[in-house]
């Protein structure tokens, strides 16, 4: 409930490996986010179109303070993060794949 309610999903992780399902939850749940790039890690986000990469302390401030102050930059981030997790990580997408994989091995 509260990740639903949030304007701004926030993500500073700085190190760690494997799938970064925090970012994968937030976006499959149309947030605008602002993230370390190692949180995004393996993740094919684009910055600037369905996530916001920050840095440093500041860069994290001005990232969030520009999509508190814009409902569109929210909104459009959000909503390209959501066609990013249906397009490449929704489960129609990786059925797809895996299926062809098990088609390229039966020769």
């Amino acid at each position: 409930p509260f990740m639903e309610k949030a304007a701004v999903y926030v993500c500073p992780i700085q190190d760690g490996g494997g799938t970064k399902l925090k970012i994968l939850d937030a976006m499959a749940m149309s947030k605008a986010i602002v993230a370390h790039p190692t949180a995004c890690e393996g993740i094919d986000v684009s910055g600037g179109v369905n996530v916001l990469l920050a840095e440093k302390p500041t860069d994290f401030i001005r990232s969030i303070e520009k999509l508190l102050c814009s409902t569109k930059l929210r909104d459009s981030l959000g909503l390209d993060a959501r066609k990013l997790i249906e397009s490449s990580y929704g489960y129609e997408a990786i059925g797809q794949r895996l299926s062809s994989l098990f088609e390229s091995c039966r020769g």
